[in-house]
């Protein structure tokens, strides 16, 4: 079990006193490199050494370009040192954005590594640095001179679904309260192990991860490539994980797959092991009691199957699973109960400083992001707009753009949602991407486009299509070599779970792949919903041509 968390006030000082309670346990993982905590602060020491010696002082921002790796750690925390601010940017930007946000960001330097260089040259980003030969200095004392808490510590630069990304700033203190405030709503004591995957630029990673492992002293494997967190997961085992939908709706139909290749006799007893799962889930979310005669087949099933499928999937030691950044389908969430993991649905901005709601353990309610954290305020405008009020939002945007932070204190979050009677949290869409069919009904095209994606492993991206429209249809991606013969299928099942208004009517597949970063995603996979209804324009003309 870890030891109370550090209480200081700013991430070095949190970050020195994990230090110095635990200096010889495991600290970092990485592919070549492993780190205690007293190795650790070596490194960021000598680091930080170089970077005073090549001009970053009190104040500075840093931008970095790197991978989820060790020296992505040792650098973020090395500029922190020197009393910077560190500037992270997307590694799937491309040399354009990259210019952009240094610039905009005010970056002294930027800090990358030799896989990566080639877009910061395109870019003209100067000074450029590689990690992995900055060269040799004298190293910085490492101790707890005077940072303002409220100074700020990291500049995030968010997505940009419809136009150029925004610096969020976050101080200090915004991200010790935040960790904490997760800490206290989650539990975290049992949580010793995890693995840092998302992008350090994505909030979620930014505090769940690498803030929270600075101040509870976590055992934190990196994982310098998103694409391979399912071959990762059984090699680390975490006991905190947390993933974007995408990652679930994967797991969950590798799980199926593999199911369906087991003999006929084996493959129909999963079938039944995992409905009697999910009967159960269905009746306790509905307040009703679980006849003994299930309570006790799924205790059956869970020791013949679930137990065994949790531990191929590296969920076995998992206390915490948690999903956000994006609508998650109903079914997903209830296939992990199902089958023995509590998978939460969480949620957060960037602008929020990754405060917001979270379902808590033990009484989730699937289908909510569940209750407000401590100390987070939430409330509804007149027309659904979800409003924020917390210590720990960000202190503005970089460059002072408009806020949208109102006078009162309210973070105008731009989403949608629902509240129910014990104050659980119901996401609804983006306050500007409702759909408005030509009948007057209002729909969630993100609703629509989870269903979509759950159905099968083979769409990749869909975007729903309806505005002033009699009715909805959708652009489909699918995975690279998938079968479009299994697709009318697939939207079948989506529409079965959908209102007759969600409904798809027609669809298009496109002959290509969406990459984050590109024209139809942000570095977060999420849809730049005008980009691509303006691209795909003629497409989406022919499907309402035909009446």
């Amino acid at each position: 079990m870890t030891l109370a968390p550090s209480t200081a006030a700013t991430v070095p000082a949190a970050f020195l006193d994990t230090v110095a309670r635990i200096p010889d346990a495991v600290a970092l993982r990485g592919e070549h490199l492993t780190l205690t905590w007293a190795q650790l602060a070596q490194r960021v020491a000598e680091t930080a050494g170089t970077l005073r010696a090549l001009g970053v002082h009190p104040g500075d921002t840093v931008a970095t370009l790197l991978t989820n790796r060790p020296e992505q750690w040792i650098t973020d925390l090395a500029i922190t040192f020197c009393g910077g601010t560190v500037c992270p940017l997307y590694t799937t930007l491309p040399p354009n954005d990259i210019a952009f946000v240094a610039s905009d960001a005010g970056a002294r330097l930027i800090v990358t590594e030799r896989s990566l260089r080639d877009g910061v040259r395109r870019a003209g980003v100067e000074p450029a640095v590689l990690v992995e030969g900055l060269p040799a200095a004298e190293p910085i004392e490492l101790r707890r001179w005077t940072i303002d808490p409220q100074a700020v510590a990291v500049v995030i630069y968010t997505s940009g679904t419809t136009a150029r990304p925004k610096g969020v700033e976050l101080t200090h203190d915004g991200i010790l309260t935040a960790v904490r405030a997760w800490d206290a709503a989650l539990g975290l004591d049992d949580v010793e192990r995890i693995i840092s995957w998302l992008p350090n630029a994505h909030v979620m990673d930014r505090v769940l991860h690498y803030s929270l492992a600075l101040v509870r002293g976590l055992d934190t494997t990196t994982c310098s490539d998103p694409r391979t967190i399912a071959e990762q997961l059984p090699r680390v085992r975490p006991h905190l994980f947390i993933a974007v939908p995408r990652v679930w709706e994967k797991l969950k139909a590798g799980v199926e797959q593999a199911l369906e290749h087991q003999p006929p006799e084996r493959r129909e007893a999963a079938r039944a092991a995992i409905a009697a799962g999910l009967q159960r889930v269905r009746l306790e979310q509905a307040g009703e009691p679980v006849p003994p005669a299930l309570a006790q087949a799924v205790d059956r099933a869970d020791a013949a199957l679930f137990a065994g499928l949790r531990e191929r999937l590296g969920l076995d030691a998992v206390v915490v699973a948690g999903s956000g950044a994006a609508p998650i389908s109903r079914d997903v969430l209830e296939f992990f109960h199902a089958i023995g993991v509590e998978l939460l649905e969480g949620y957060a901005l960037s602008e929020s400083g990754c405060l917001g709601a979270v379902g808590r353990r033990g009484q989730p309610r699937i289908g909510t992001v569940g209750r407000p954290l401590d100390g987070v305020e939430l409330r509804l405008a007149p027309d659904g707009e979800i409003l924020l009020r917390a210590r720990g939002l960000m202190r503005g945007y970089r460059g002072g753009r408009d806020s949208p932070i109102d006078a009162g204190g309210w973070l105008h979050t731009g989403d949608i949602g629902t509240l129910d009677g014990d104050g659980n949290l119901t996401i609804v869409d983006r306050k500007k991407e409702l759909i408005i069919t030509a009948g007057g009904k209002n729909v969630s095209p993100a609703r629509v486009e989870s269903e979509l994606k759950a159905a099968t492993p083979l769409i990749a991206h869909a975007c729903a299509v309806g505005d002033r429209r009699p009715y909805l249809t959708a652009l489909l991606v699918l995975e690279p070599g998938a079968d479009p013969g299994a697709i009318p299928a697939a939207v079948a099942a989506a529409n079965a779970r959908l209102a007759r208004v969600e409904q798809i009517k027609r669809y298009t597949i496109l002959d290509e792949q969406w990459v984050p970063g590109g024209a139809e995603l942000t570095p977060t996979q999420k849809l730049k919903r005008r980009s691509v209804l303006a691209r795909h324009a003629d497409a989406i003309d022919a499907m309402y041509a035909a009446g």
